[in-house]
């Protein structure tokens, strides 16, 4: 405010300044003005004035231009000349010089301006110039035009305007409250002054003021409010006026004028204020003052008075407790002597009530200050204490609670004197929290066993400071018993601490050492101590000690191994942590002389080639046996009699008894030149002996040292390099080859390019022959050539061609290659071909190497790749062996390291290579940094053949290396980490497919899922579950090396003695030389049904078994049973499922404090062994195992976290996949939804719902909340959790890494298990008093990641696991198990009325909110369920049966946020993708950024067959579907839809049913009799039309052709007539008389409908016909064609049989021309009489379909009908062939073909809604017709070309059945029984081979194809889903129509996709009125036209 005064008094003290000097220059122009006017008169004169002479000025007018205030210028050069004279023209100013103001130069003629001038003043001036030059003279006007310039600012008329307007005024708005106007002296800017606002209220949107930039008006465009917060009292405004130069600028004030519109109200709330207890009335309490915001000085609208609104009522007087002053707001108490510790707190509610009747309300919490005047009373008056022995000296032993209502109490403690005994050991002094800290001031001994018995004192308490022990108003006492408890303080005490021995070193194994026997005093003396051997002082596992202390040799002694053996012997309790006592073990080993003599010097000797006799060498001899004890020298030594005569013949060794300092020594001489071309090597067997006669054979091998004596010889060579694709480094590849026996003359030999052309990716050493290759050489194929000299033989040029195959493997192939150990070849032997091989060409050479490999590949079944052959280096030897390495890889369906073990000696023996070693499950490396000199691969190099593979290396990778685990879950990135375009434009491969048991893979630009079949869980589709059958083994992965160990299973059996798991030495598989000293085990079995548990970490083994101490249960009970092991932390234990039933379900024993892991190189053995049984003594072990298998289920295999797989993967025999009584909710009426899981409890299954789901039937979504910053949600439960084991369950999305989601809590929060989050990770805060708080932490996780997740907690008491969505690897973790049993039953009394906080915890300061802890927030919440229960989220719900939300903040419904793409641009192609509150720029889901980027495409996800159980994939975009087959559901199919209810009824329905069961079958029977009777009435009137016979004919096939699994009945043309006789041969398929045989039948009566398909047909019901509808028929459906109906029912007696049924009875039953039916459809199995002329051809004659008898084959047809040309000869020749084809398939597939030469017309059933009735049959499917339109291919035969069937519908070979009859045509109107067919102009509708009733009202669906092309339409063939009835035609007999205009037209009463079904025909035969058919939904038919080819068509859909 002083600012902007000070600026505009400044602006008015210029404004005031140049007013000032404008006054000044107006007073000096009225002065000067009347002199200046006779001036003005002489110059107009003078301009009169005529020039004199020639001189002239250039013009005679001047006319200058210059602005104001500018000065001095050049205004204008005047020039003047005469052509009469020579003078100089002399300038000057004649007039109008304005005293000196302008200027001119005599003689330059420049006019100047002197001073400034003002516009202003003088818009012009005139000056005359005279110019003379001798006495010419000239004269010139200049005009001077003065130009304005703004050099005035403008000016208002005052600094300060001011207004008054009435607050809230909002009347006329916006309205015009003040104009505020300037003035600019500069004459060209008036008018042009602009106006503008700033100040209070002024803003770009809805501002209260604006002004008019031209005018000033300030208009008001809303109301003003005077009052605070946001309003004020005066509105401050700064209008400021420019002319674009200069600004002036005046201040507004615009008043409010107050209204009293603002009630009273307190600065808070709540007022806390304090009064002293027992104060008098009217002590002050506080004072509440108000605050009013309306104008104090307006009137009343700010005068408060103060009142008691709601005040305390004291209850003994009935009087108000407080008062207040109405003016002051002073309160006081109206009463006397307030007590605290009656009412601590009083609240009261004030009123603040200003002039104008508003007011405010305010709370006052009155607080009464404490008094001590309330003795202290202990809670209990006496205390049970329970110490711990070992508790420290004055340390806390327990807190001895007071109760005092006072608060200001100062407790004293004191233990009183000789109250007891044990008094003086202890001390009670006072806590912070009020009460008595009870310590020991001594130490306590349980050994004692006075102590043991106990203490039991008095404790006092006092809460005054003078008198305290004598006042006992205010003194109290209690008792303390205090019992000791025994602690594990006494390590074992050893009765010997040490034993000197001395052994023979052939002392057998077995014998028995010494006897260590230790005691221990805690638990009275009773502890149990178990005995180990530290493993340090036996590295080689030579002794062993049992559970008594006995030591016993455990191998053989060898003194020339150590001679000497200090051996500790461990002495471990059973406390935890365990003590430990040592005794030592001397033993000194004598000597047995068992070693003969050897040679101390090399084993390899060099002699020179083509040598002649010369001295090889001395050779020293030595023994290792005491020589003190004759053990050793003189030794002999003499060439071996057994040696060969060219050895002999060669050598000679001569014995010096002298050398060697006497000990002798061995001379060898050759005798002849060597030849090493001959042999390389000559082995000299040599025997030594010692003193007594021990002796050995001995070879010595004599390399021949090479000489250049060989001329070389051109040769090829290939080399096949294997590499990794990223390699950078170039490669040797060996020497470049050419024949020379020779090979140590490299020095001699000069390698180069032929003609000089050296290959540019290829390197050439000319000295060495080293051909080197350049990392970037691609795959493919190198011919390489070159020269090789020999300067010895002078041999030049000689060539040498090397042939390189380069290929590349990927880094991937590291974590499945598996290293093979091979002992029979050398690395050189391996490649060299030397195998034959039979081959259709020729016998061929292989390497042995590839004969390795092609029977890995056989036992494998897939493609094996050899990664990396180790080449020879030094100390790649066994012993005196040489061993090749060599590293494998393929992706067989099991584990290769594991198939490779199994089948090792079958891949030995197969291939001549032997396998010793299988490493299985080793890290691979790739390490060349290891390697000297750094290089990168394996160089094998056998001359003419050399291979180069990468260089792989074994790592010791602990415990996290998991070979057979899939990769998923390995690496977990934060979700903020978002995909690249590089990631987006290469998906990751799913190749090889990382999914297991049949999953299907998907690439996302996210990475890969795996779409997981039913039975399946986690993201790989592991197979958790798996069936032993008793004789069976399963192969898991090994277990890692880890010094802490987790395992758990569940299991199920009834066999009380089998094994359950086993990783330890397999004799039968394992290599001998390996076992000597890797002899860990783990074992578990059943013994007796209960756990036995065998464990050995390379100390002693330790066996955990059921003893009368310590009992476990049986669980060989035919339920499911948890097992846990643990060990490491120095203990081992086996846990019964989880201690949850008490009793006896725990065993444990001591460990020894190193820290070993198991080291068991083998897999993990589950339910048997895949060998024979190790021998527990060869072992050590202190029990056999166990010899039985495994029999029943085990699942959910967890090693150290990580679930194992169990399902098709596994290696095993005997076992199987999954379990089929798994689920025991399956066996039960209900089973369990799609949505819902079976959860067992002691045999009982109960469905419970997937996280997400909710309601009966598990169908109901959760409904999810969102926690807002400081939100929080209480429970109130309807009851108490279990105390010892509790469960939590819910699902979170966030991406907030810190807050609280679900806290349990005790009353007063003394025991909590809550979920956190701490920086991104799930973790479980565990606390139960007394112990400490504990952290379990899913660590190596990141969870805020915005997606749903899933977390599981269950407690047992201190132990408690944590599992987040699948609970997989590191999705798991649980923390360490209680030390004692006690442990697993630590309660957690949870407290039911607030112990539940959902979100952070609330802290409350009085009533209000002070504060959130540990808050959760920007995250939702959903599924909570506790124990089992799902509690309800606010505010959608707040209350269920189990639990109420008692209190909730900041909690919303729903968890969908708004859209984070808003206003967010990615570049092109890519777009904003939501990823719930955070976006990411990438291509929309299923899509992927093509390669070349420029567009986003769709992903075709169906190319991954994502849909299980024959699913159809439809692929959308994005995404796709999945359409199921029937019986299966689920998004991809992988789940079977659920079973129809069973129908139940009651005792009392069954029998009604059975009784009217009865009944009806009496009325079936009688009209049975009435219809036989009426048959043969019709038989004996007889009838003209012939009789056919039906001949069948069985063949049989040797081929297995398309149709070989159907069943054919065919009509041959040639037919024998005869009279109503049976069929001839058998008809019936599997039992079923497919053609039903009537001898009594004519077709002059007619028949009714039998009630539910085929009107024509009578009902025979026979033992046949029962039993194939089964006894579910209903009466009326007995022997009907179609039983079975609305598919029903999952079982079925005889699937596919029905549609024979329905074809042939509703193509063959009795016709009159009085039948119900709309057709005459003769009977085929009866055989009706028909003529035979009747069957000849059809023709059209007159637009009429006829037969060729001459009748029509529709009466009255209309005028465009079915035509075709007449066949004569045919008609009176020929016999028309008719040929009915029914093919039966078991896959619900029924074909039927009617073949005839002039008409072709096919069906096929249709799906449609069947009556209820004509369910009688047990189907899985409808039976329909549809109507396809297939001709033969033949032309004169009417052949009918075979179908080709799908695979899955060949079953077994069945006969064909082969029938003949005759069948015609008749004048009957053939109607169809569906009129969605398009009727003809001004006829009836399309014809039909089928009765409207013959197929239970099925829709039948006409296709009449016409025209000269016939196509294939509607569904095709191999459709398993349909039957069909195919009408096949000629190619040359093509039936056609011409349709009219309106041929297409529909029924009008029928709607579109609905079936006109008629009931029946009128008297004579005509098709019944269109009112009277029934309609019916035809399921999805399509109706579509063709006019341009005149085809009509009607496709089911």
């Amino acid at each position: 405010m002083v600012s902007h005064r000070r600026r505009a008094s400044s602006a008015g003290a210029l404004v005031w300044t140049a007013c000032t000097r404008c006054g000044i220059i107006a007073m000096a122009v009225n002065v000067l003005m009347p002199l200046l006017i006779p001036l003005g008169e002489q110059i107009t004169n003078v301009t009169q004035l005529t020039a004199v002479g020639n001189l002239a000025f250039t013009q005679p007018l001047y006319e200058v231009f210059v602005k104001e205030n500018t000065a001095p210028v050049l205004l204008l050069t005047l020039q003047a000349a005469t052509n009469t004279s020579d003078t100089y023209v002399v300038y000057s100013v004649v007039a109008g010089a304005m005293g000196g103001l302008f200027t001119v130069g005599a003689y330059s003629g420049h006019l100047r301006l002197t001073a400034p001038l003002d516009y202003e003043s003088r818009h012009s001036y005139d000056v005359i110039i005279g110019g003379q030059a001798g006495e010419e003279r000239a004269f010139v006007r200049v005009m001077i035009r003065v130009r304005d310039v703004n050099d005035l600012p403008p000016v208002f008329s005052r600094p300060l305007f001011e207004t008054q307007i009435t607050e809230e005024d909002d009347r006329h708005l916006p309205k015009p409250i003040l104009q505020v106007s300037a003035v600019d002296g500069d004459v060209s800017d008036r008018g042009r002054l602009l106006y503008t606002l700033t100040g209070d209220g002024v803003a770009p949107v809805n501002s209260s003021f604006s002004i008019s930039e031209n005018s000033g008006y300030l208009h008001l465009h809303q109301p003003l409010d005077r009052d605070r917060p946001i309003g004020r009292a005066r509105w401050e405004l700064k209008v400021s006026a420019t002319d674009s130069v200069h600004s002036a600028h005046a201040i507004v004030h615009v008043n409010v004028k107050d209204i009293n519109d603002n009630a009273p109200f307190f600065p808070n709330a709540t007022i806390n204020a304090t009064v002293p207890e027992n104060a008098g009335a009217e002590s002050d309490v506080t004072q509440v003052m108000a605050t009013d915001f309306d104008d104090p000085h307006e009137s009343t609208n700010a005068v408060l008075t103060y009142s008691v609104e709601k005040n305390v009522i004291d209850e003994r007087s009935g009087q108000p407790i407080f008062t207040i002053d109405a003016h002051t707001g002073r309160i006081s108490t109206a009463l006397c002597c307030l007590d605290r510790e009656r009412t601590p707190f009083y609240a009261i509610q004030v009123v603040a009530s200003d002039g104008g009747g508003l007011k405010g309300t305010g709370t006052v919490l009155v607080k009464v200050d404490d008094e001590n005047d309330v003795s202290p009373r202990f809670s209990r008056k006496e205390w049970l204490l329970t110490v711990h022995e070992t508790v420290a000296v004055n340390r806390t032993i327990a807190f001895l609670t007071v109760d005092d209502p006072d608060v200001t109490n100062e407790f004293a403690f004191r233990v009183l004197e000789d109250s007891g005994y044990g008094w003086e050991r202890f001390s009670v002094v006072s806590s912070d929290h009020g009460s008595g800290a009870l310590k020991a001031v001594r130490n306590l001994d349980y050994e004692d066993p006075v102590q043991r018995e106990g203490f039991r004192f008095k404790v006092q308490v006092s809460d005054k400071e003078e008198g305290r022990w004598v006042d006992e108003s205010h003194l109290d006492s209690t008792w303390v018993v205090v019992t000791l408890v025994d602690d594990n303080d006494n390590p074992p005490e050893l009765s010997t601490q040490i034993v000197n021995l001395s052994l023979s070193e052939d002392t057998p194994v077995g014998h028995s050492l010494a006897t260590f026997t230790a005691t221990d005093k805690d638990q009275g003396g009773k502890d149990e101590v178990r005995y180990t051997i530290d493993p340090s002082s036996d590295p080689f596992r030579l002794f062993v000690v049992d559970s008594f202390g006995r030591m016993q040799l455990r191998r053989s002694l060898d003194r020339e191994a150590a001679a000497n053996h200090t051996v500790h012997v461990l002495a471990v309790d059973s406390g935890f942590p365990a003590l430990t006592a040592t005794a030592t073990l001397l033993l000194m080993v004598t000597d047995v002389n068992d070693n003969a003599p050897h040679v101390a010097n090399p084993n390899t000797l060099f002699v020179p080639e083509n040598s002649g006799p010369r001295h090889v060498a001395d050779l020293r001899l030595d023994d290792s046996d005491d020589w003190t004890l004759g053990h050793g020298p003189p030794f002999t030594v003499k060439l071996d009699d057994n040696a060969s005569s060219s050895i002999k013949e060669a050598f000679a060794v001569d014995f010096d008894e002298k050398g060697d300092e006497g000990r002798g020594v061995a001379v060898v001489t050759s005798l002849v030149p060597l030849d090493r071309e001959v042999s390389v090597t000559r082995l000299l067997p040599l025997v030594l002996g010692d003193a007594k006669k021990l002796s050995a054979t001995v070879t010595i091998t004599l390399t021949i040292a090479d000489v250049n004596d060989n001329s070389m010889s051109p040769a090829s060579k290939t080399v096949n390099v294997t590499r990794f694709r990223d390699g950078e480094v170039p490669i040797p590849l060996g020497r470049v080859y050419v024949d020379d026996a020779d090979d140590w003359d490299a020095g001699d030999k000069k390698w180069e390019w032929q003609r000089g052309k050296q290959h540019p990716l290829f390197t050439l050493n000319s000295y060495t022959g080293q051909l080197t290759m350049n990392a970037n050489a691609q795959d493919g194929t190198y011919m390489l050539q070159f020269w090789v000299s020999d300067v010895t033989h002078n041999q030049r040029n000689v060539p040498a061609n090397v042939t390189v195959t380069v290929a590349s493997v990927s880094r991937d192939v590291i974590a499945c290659a598996v290293p093979v150990t091979i002992t029979t070849h050398s690395s050189r032997e391996l490649i060299l071909p030397t195998k034959a091989m039979d081959s259709s060409i020729r016998r061929m050479k292989i390497s042995p190497l590839e004969a390795f490999a092609s029977s890995v590949e056989l036992i494998a079944g897939a493609d094996m790749g050899v990664v990396s052959v180790e080449a020879e280096t030094e100390g790649t030897n066994i012993g005196w062996k040489a061993y090749t390495r060599v590293w494998l890889t393929a992706r067989p369906r099991q584990p290769l390291d594991q198939l490779l073990l199994l089948h090792r000696r079958q891949i030995s023996s197969e291939s001549g290579v032997g396998v010793a070693n299988v490493g299985v499950g080793v890290c691979v490396a790739h390490l060349p940094g290891k390697h000297p000199g750094g290089e990168m691969v394996w160089v094998v190099d056998a001359n003419s053949t050399a291979l180069v593979t990468p260089r792989l290396e074994t790592s010791d990778s602990g415990c996290s290396c998991h070979t057979h685990s899939s990769n998923h879950h390995e690496v977990f990135l934060s979700a903020a980490t978002q995909p690249n375009v590089a990631a987006v434009t290469h998906p990751p491969s799913c190749h090889p497919n990382p999914c297991l048991n049949g999953g299907r893979c998907v690439g996302e630009a996210h990475g890969l899922r795996c779409i997981c079949p039913r039975g399946t869980s986690g993201s790989v589709c592991k197979k958790l579950s798996r069936y032993f059958r008793g004789n069976g083994w399963a192969w898991a992965a090994p277990i890692p090396s880890c010094i802490n160990a987790h395992i758990t299973l569940e299991l199920r059996t009834t066999r009380k003695n089998c094994l359950l798991l086993y990783a330890g030495p397999a004799d039968e598989i394992g290599h001998p030389e390996s076992q000597s000293l890797k002899e860990d085990i783990m074992c578990l079995e059943l013994v007796a049904g209960r756990p036995r548990f065998l464990l050995d970490l390379g100390t002693s083994p330790v066996l955990l078994t059921s003893t009368e101490n310590h009992h476990l249960p049986s669980i060989a009970d035919g339920r499911w049973h948890r097992l846990d092991l643990f060990w490491g932390l120095q203990k081992v234990e086996v846990i019964v499922d989880l201690c949850r039933y008490g009793g006896g379900c725990r065993l444990s024993a001591p460990l020894p404090p190193q820290e070993r892991p198991l080291s068991v190189a083998a897999p993990l053995q589950v339910g048997g062994l895949a060998h024979a049984v190790p021998d527990h003594q060869q072992h050590g072990w202190p029990a056999q195992l166990s010899q039985e298998g495994f029999d029943g289920c085990i699942r959910n295999l967890r090693v150290n976290g990580k679930l194992r797989d169990l399902g098709e993967a596994v290696l095993g025999k005997n076992s199987w996949p999954g379990c089929s009584d798994e689920d025991p909710c399956s066996m039960t009426d209900v089973p369990c939804t799609h949505h819902s899981r079976c959860m067992e409890a002691r045999g009982s299954g109960e469905c419970q719902c997937q996280p997400g789901w909710s309601g009966d039937n598990c169908s109901l979504q959760t409904q999810a909340a969102f926690f807002e910053k400081s939100s929080y949600v209480k429970f109130a439960l309807s009851s108490v959790p279990s105390p010892t084991t509790i469960s939590i369950q819910l699902r979170f999305r966030t991406w907030e890494k810190w807050g609280q989601l679900v806290a349990v809590t005790s009353q007063h929060g003394r025991d909590l298990a809550a979920l956190h989050l701490v920086d991104g990770f799930v973790c479980l805060k565990l606390l139960l008093h007394p112990g400490s708080l504990r952290h379990l932490c899913l660590s190596q996780v990141l969870l805020t990641d915005g997606e749903w997740h899933t977390v599981y907690v269950q407690r047992q008491g201190q132990w408690a696991e944590v599992e987040v969505d699948e609970g997989d690897g590191p999705l798991y973790n649980a923390t360490p198990t209680p030390a004692t049993l006690q442990g697993w039953s630590t309660p957690l009394l949870v407290d039911r009325r607030e112990g539940v906080h959902v979100g952070g915890s609330p802290e409350y300061v009085g009533v209000s909110l002070y504060t959130v802890h540990h808050d959760f927030h920007e995250g939702c919440i959903d599924d909570l369920r506790v124990s089992g229960v799902q509690l309800p989220l606010p505010p959608l719900v707040n209350t269920s049966t189990w639990a109420q939300a008692t209190m909730f903040t900041n909690v919303a419904a729903g968890c969908s946020v708004p859209s984070s793409c808003v206003n967010i641009t990615c570049d092109e192609p890519l777009t904003c993708l939501d990823t719930w509150m955070k976006h990411e720029c990438g291509c929309p889901a299923g899509s992927t950024l093509r390669r070349e980027g420029s567009s986003c495409e769709d992903v075709n996800e169906c190319v991954w067959s994502p849909c299980f159980n024959g699913g159809t994939c439809v692929n959308t975009e994005p995404g796709y579907y999945c359409v199921c087959p029937t019986f299966y559901a689920g998004d991809h199919c992988e789940a079977v839809s659920r079973k129809s209810p069973s129908l139940k009824l009651s005792i009392g329905a069954l029998i009604a049913l059975l009784v009217w069961t009865i009944i009806f079958i009496g009325v079936v029977i009688v009209a049975y009799l009435i219809h036989h009777n009426r048959r043969h009435q019709a038989a004996a009137r007889g009838t003209d039309d012939s009789n056919t016979a039906l001949e069948i004919a069985t063949q049989d096939s040797g081929e297995h052709d398309p149709q070989e699994d159907v069943i054919e009945l065919t009509v041959p043309q040639k037919v024998k007539i005869q009279s109503q006789q049976p069929l001839n041969k058998e008809t019936n398929i599997a039992g079923v008389d497919i053609l039903r045989r009537d001898q009594t039948t004519t077709s002059t009566e007619s028949q009714g409908d039998t009630g539910c398909g085929c009107p024509h047909l009578p009902s025979h019901d026979d033992l046949r016909n029962y039993a194939y509808e089964g006894e579910g028929s209903s009466p009326g459906s007995l022997s009907s064609c179609c039983s079975g109906g609305d598919g029903g029912g999952d079982s079925r007696f005889l699937g596919g049989f029905q549609e024979v049924a329905t074809l042939l009875n509703c193509l063959s039953g009795p016709q009159t021309t009085e039948s119900h039916s709309c057709h005459k459809v003769h009977q085929v199995s009866s055989l009706s009489s028909i003529s035979n002329h009747e069957m000849s051809s059809l023709k059209i004659t007159n637009n009429q379909l006829t037969s060729t008898a001459g009748r029509p084959w529709v009466k009255d047809a209309p005028s465009h009908s079915i035509h075709q040309p007449p066949d004569t000869e045919t008609h009176n020749t020929k016999n028309t062939p008719k040929n009915i084809r029914i093919s039966v398939s078991k896959a619900d597939t029924l074909e039927t073909g009617i073949h005839n030469d002039n008409l072709n017309m096919d069906f096929r059933l249709c799906p449609v809604s069947l009556p209820k009735r004509c369910n009688s049959l047990p189907r899985s499917r409808i039976p329909t017709i549809i109507v396809n339109n297939l001709h033969s291919e033949s032309d004169s035969t009417g052949g009918y070309k075979h179908e080709v069937y799908h695979n899955s519908l060949k079953r077994k070979k069945t006969l064909p059945i082969t029938s003949t009859c005759l069948v015609g045509t008749d004048d009957a109107v053939l109607t169809s029984c569906c009129t969605h067919n398009s009727p003809l102009k001004g006829g009836r509708d399309m014809t039909s081979f089928l009765n409207n009733q013959g197929i239970c009202r099925a829709c039948v669906t006409v296709s009449l194809h016409y025209g000269n092309k016939i196509d294939l339409q509607g569904i095709p063939r191999r459709s398993f889903s349909t039957s069909s009835v195919s009408y096949l035609t000629p190619k040359d007999n093509i039936t056609s129509i011409h349709p009219g205009a309106d041929s297409l037209k529909l029924h009008t009463h029928c709607a579109h996709r609905i079936c006109c079904l008629h009931d029946g025909c009128s008297d004579g035969g005509k098709p019944p009125a269109k009112n009277s058919c029934s309609c019916s939904h035809c399921h999805d038919a399509t109706f579509s036209t063709h006019r341009k080819e005149n085809r009509l068509h009607v496709y089911p859909n």
